[in-house]
């Protein structure tokens, strides 16, 4: 005996698509997102018998030199994050020690030197040593930025 249905057997799936479709409507309305993500909740409480410190971040100050024009002996210098200019290395020592006596600057703030490639090398010293002579201690070279 044959059946009088000689097609396939299938599974109907609009059903299932339905009820999916309205239980993430369902969430997506009730859920609450007001939540501060990346915020964790901690009790600050001193430790008893004492704990590591955590250094600060320090803002680098950074001794920008630049040639005012290509095969010319005179020289730009800049003092970030402050912008300020100076005319010669005697007044980047006097700028390197009054930025050294503002809140958040110290001996220990770190000088980056910063010259571009047309630059002289003994400009470069000459940065380095007028740090040094304002009393900084933690001093580096970096490439200039393009």
């Amino acid at each position: 005996m044959r059946s009088s249905h000689d097609g396939e057997v299938a599974l109907n799936v609009v059903p299932l698509v339905d009820v999916t479709f309205l239980l993430m409507i369902f969430f997506v309305i009730a859920g609450s997102f007001d939540f501060s993500e990346g915020a964790l909740r901690s009790q600050m409480r001193p430790i008893q018998g004492g704990g590591g410190t955590v250094a600060l971040p320090l803002t680098p100050i950074v001794v920008r030199l630049a040639s005012r024009a290509s095969g010319d002996k005179t020289l730009d210098l800049r003092l970030d994050p402050l912008g300020t200019t100076v005319n010669s290395f005697s007044e980047l020592v006097e700028s390197l020690v009054q930025i050294r006596g503002q809140p958040g600057f110290d001996s220990q703030t770190p000088v980056v030197i910063q010259a571009d490639d047309d630059v002289a090398w003994d400009h470069v010293v000459n940065g380095w040593n007028a740090a040094l002579r304002a009393g900084y201690s933690d001093l580096a070279y970096a490439a200039p930025i393009r």
